[in-house]
């Protein structure tokens, strides 16, 4: 084999490498709703065939595509907010969490727009305020339909 043979089997070899368990756009089409679980809360915030939630499902998925990326470390976790994806099509639930400056997925960390990720949180905090929260049992039933073992 020639040096370029090696150095292409190098670059395809990495290219899988760091795709392995990424963020897939086509998730976008799929996902039905997205529950904004507040942290310290037990019900969440539901997202559903509305303005806000079109915007917030770009949101993620611009993010998760083109933001800078490193690997989580524990310390990312602390006061994250949980978005859960439902993907009915898939049977799946994706959870995507969130804080001041980043969106955690698959252990690793998307730098957002801190302008657009500070509206995000205000408007959920205000809809968290007015009561739009789910109650804890409809938000494990809406969990538990998809199969899934989510721990709260």
């Amino acid at each position: 084999m020639t040096n370029q043979s090696y150095f292409l089997m190098i670059i395809l070899l990495l290219s899988f490498a760091f795709t392995a368990n990424a963020y897939d756009s086509s998730y976008l089409d799929d996902i039905d709703s997205i529950f904004w679980q507040p942290q310290g809360q037990k019900g969440a915030v539901v997202y559903h065939r509305f303005d806000d939630f079109y915007a917030l499902r770009m949101f993620i998925d611009s993010t998760l595509m083109t933001a800078p990326v490193r690997p989580a470390v524990e310390a990312d976790y602390a006061g994250a907010e949980k978005l859960i994806l439902m993907l009915p099509l898939r049977q799946q639930l994706t959870e995507v969490q969130l804080s001041a400056n980043h969106l955690l997925f698959n252990d690793k960390v998307y730098l957002a727009d801190t302008a657009q990720l500070a509206r995000w949180i205000n408007t959920n905090s205000k809809r968290a305020s007015r009561g739009d929260t789910t109650s804890e049992k409809l938000f494990q039933r809406s969990v538990a339909n998809f199969g899934a073992d989510f721990e709260q």
